[in-house]
Order: structure tokens, then C-alpha cells, then sequence
């Protein structure tokens, strides 16, 4: 099994026509940061050497949210079901803050398996109900 150097990168484009979301781009930039950035995780979940991340900004929010995902756990994870599993939990949490703010109805992260990477999409639920896709997002 290979493992996943995970780095986000776009291999795709997001669909312009969104219907209810003022600006396409806005939406994308959200998902991109939310995605790409790390979040902070507890002391448990770290793997053996590795030091924690997390956006330094996150010390300063009186609500305790924190932005970024733990995609950045799967760094070195061999190619699986598991790990395309983890990584669309991770990009699932990492987005809910869009379904609380009511900014979409529901997101729905999939991953799918390569030779050597994972790619993943996500699929979002705007509040006209009308369903658009950005990605994919190509990890590895």
C-alpha cells in the first residue's frame, strides 16, 4: 500500500450557476480553506512523533470553533477504503459550520480511491435545494 502525502491540490472546476449563493467563488474559497487548513486535534489522536497544528486564530474565537480539517492526519496513510472513509469524515466535519450558519442545507464529502492518491469532492446542498459539486480535490 502506498502512502498518501496528502497536499491539496485543485484538479477541477466548481460550477458557476448556483442559484441562491451569491457568489460561486465565495462558496469554493470556504471549501477550500475549511479543507486546507489544519485543525487542532487532541493530544490522543496524534500519531507517534508528530507535533500538533491548528490555525493560530483559533486561541482568539470566544466560541471555541476552530477552522481547517484533520485531513492532515492521513499524511502517510496507505491508499484504502479506511482512509478515503476517515478522509470524508474529516472533510465532513470540517464543513458542518456551513449546514449550522445555514449557508447550505447539507454536504455530503466523497472520496475516491486511486493509484496513488485520493480525490474528493464535495457535494453541497444549496438552500434553493438545488445540489452542486466542487473538486475534486486531489490528495497526494
Amino acid at each position: 500500500m502506498q502512502p498518501v502525502p496528502l497536499a491539496l491540490r485543485y484538479a477541477g472546476r466548481a460550477e458557476a450557476d448556483l442559484a441562491g449563493v451569491a457568489d460561486a467563488h465565495d462558496l469554493e474559497s470556504e471549501i477550500i480553506v475549511a479543507l486546507g487548513s489544519d485543525a487542532r486535534v487532541a493530544a490522543s489522536e496524534l500519531p507517534a512523533g508528530r507535533e500538533n497544528r491548528g490555525f493560530w486564530g483559533d486561541a482568539l474565537s470566544a466560541t471555541g470553533e476552530q477552522i481547517g480539517s484533520r485531513l492532515w492526519l492521513l499524511e502517510g496513510a496507505p491508499v484504502t477504503p479506511e482512509t478515503a472513509r476517515r478522509a470524508e469524515q474529516y472533510a465532513s466535519e470540517a464543513l458542518a459550520y456551513l449546514v449550522s450558519s445555514r449557508r447550505v442545507r447539507a454536504v455530503r464529502p466523497r472520496a475516491e480511491l486511486g493509484d496513488e492518491h485520493l480525490q474528493l469532492t464535495i457535494a453541497v446542498t444549496l438552500p434553493s435545494g438545488i445540489v452542486r459539486r466542487f473538486g475534486p480535490y486531489r490528495a497526494g
